[in-house]
């Protein structure tokens, strides 16, 4: 038997369940049974269990520090020969340069992930010494994973990446999706009754979760029998009154239902019970809440930020609007819960699409790839596969 190669994964872990830390668990799953151990360092392990929510706080300081010299550690004791590292804006960032410097040092091979909506803003916002700083980072890298071909060209234009070291990664749905009908979307599974929208994101008004009061008030007057369920933790401190205050003031109390956090068996059958996500994002990269919620056969509405365009195509298995149209999310919203044989096709659509192109084994198999590549480079063989093509 050989023995494994000890991969350092360094991001966030579920709880809570991000997107990120999503990913960050489907790779670890994804794996297991693979040449590749993954060691993990858990981001998020010090906020979890003492409470923490303040990014400037003194107590996130020194725990982000702590993280710095476990990361040493870890990458020492494993004599982990790749470091695959989820970065993403502000203290993702700040903490990741000084694991790649950590990384760089021990001549060590680095996958830097861009996760994050908001890293192309980051950026440009920065001071010359910060972009030279992000720069330098992502020249330091092997490889650079991208979510989509958007992002491939911002590392690219913007950061100087090489082109050859650029890979599209796409997200994925979550395992545990498989357990979904592989045939019948969730919406033509189960007889008809009240139209079910369904929103699952952090609360955050990045998010558009305070749209989605805007468009229920709108609903109101045209459909008769409709829910809003909103489910995901509090992002933006005491945005969850606002959204309770909201309900109360249009009178929604009947239509909109805040589920909080949910993940498991729970987040499945909310999905098997959903007839249409909504995704009102002003900022994203690539969520994978639409990924999921195509996996288990929803139309999809949501807006032009990061990758969404590359993954929903207006008309064809979603719709695409504008963030803060309200109106012109309403106005799909009839379309779909009045016109059966037009959501049941999108709905075909994105189940085909998302087994397709966004199942869990496929990218396992692609991380795999990549990280094989790297270590034959290392040891002078023959890479085993383009870059560029992923062939």
């Amino acid at each position: 038997m050989h023995k494994k190669s000890n991969i350092l994964l360094a991001g966030p872990f579920p709880p809570p369940n991000g997107g990120v830390a999503a990913i960050n668990r489907i790779i670890v799953e994804g794996l297991k049974d693979s040449a590749y151990r993954i060691q993990l360092l858990d981001a998020s392990k010090h906020k979890r269990k003492l409470n923490i929510r303040s990014t400037t706080g003194i107590m996130n300081h020194f725990f982000q520090l702590v993280e710095v010299l476990e990361f040493g550690f870890m990458l020492v004791r494993h004599n982990c020969r790749i470091i695959h590292l989820s970065l993403s804006s502000f203290h993702s960032f700040y903490k990741g340069a000084l694991y790649v410097l950590l990384s760089t040092v021990l001549r060590r091979s680095i996958v830097i992930h861009l996760h994050g909506g908001a890293f192309k803003t980051f950026y440009e916002n920065g001071s010359s010494r910060l972009k030279a700083c992000i720069r330098w980072v992502f020249k330091q890298a092997d490889f650079v994973l991208v979510l989509s071909g958007y992002w491939e060209q911002f590392v690219i234009r913007a950061l100087g990446v090489e082109p050859q070291k650029s890979i599209i990664l796409y997200n994925c749905y979550g395992i545990d999706f498989e357990q979904l009908d592989s045939s019948n979307p969730a919406c033509i599974a189960r007889e008809q009754r009240t139209i079910s929208i369904l929103y699952i994101g952090a609360l955050g008004a990045k998010k558009g979760v305070l749209d989605l009061i805007r468009i229920c008030s709108l609903l109101k007057t045209k459909l008769d029998d409709f829910r809003m369920l909103i489910a995901g933790g509090e992002k933006d401190r005491g945005i969850r009154r606002k959204l309770e205050n909201a309900i109360v003031e249009q009178g929604l109390e009947n239509h909109v239902k805040l589920l909080g956090e949910i993940r498991g068996a729970k987040k499945l059958e909310i999905f098997r019970k959903s007839d249409i996500f909504i995704l009102p994002s002003y900022v994203e990269n690539s969520p994978v809440s639409i990924l999921e919620a195509m996996r288990a056969g929803l139309p999809v509405l949501s807006t032009p930020v990061g990758a969404i365009p590359e993954i929903v195509v207006d008309g064809e298995n979603g719709f695409i609007i504008e963030p803060g149209d309200a109106a012109a999310f309403a106005e799909k919203i009839v379309l779909l819960a009045i016109d059966n044989r037009l959501r049941f096709t999108i709905a075909r659509t994105n189940l085909g699409r998302a087994r397709n192109q966004f199942d869990p084994l496929t990218y396992a198999d692609a991380l795999a790839r990549i990280y094989s590549q790297l270590l034959n480079r290392n040891s002078g063989d023959k890479a085993l596969f383009s870059p560029a093509t992923g062939d």
